[in-house]
């Protein structure tokens, strides 16, 4: 039960990274190239990446170790 609530909780993080960094409404497929395909500048990219490793970073340290 503990990976299905990671997988939820890296989802979560993922999509709130995408929406707040990257002005990504829904990482969903919308089949649509017109929403589905974005131009993002490389500084976003770069931002999005280090706000996920981040966010990764404290969830891991917030676990126990096993």
């Amino acid at each position: 039960m503990d990976a299905d609530k990671n997988l939820v909780n890296q989802s979560v993080i993922v999509a709130s990274v995408a929406n707040r960094i990257l002005g990504l409404k829904t990482l969903d497929t919308q089949n649509s190239d017109s929403l589905d395909f974005h131009d993002l500048s490389t500084e976003n990219i770069r931002a999005a990446l280090n706000a996920a490793y981040e966010a990764g970073f404290k969830y891991g340290r917030q676990k126990p170790l096993e």
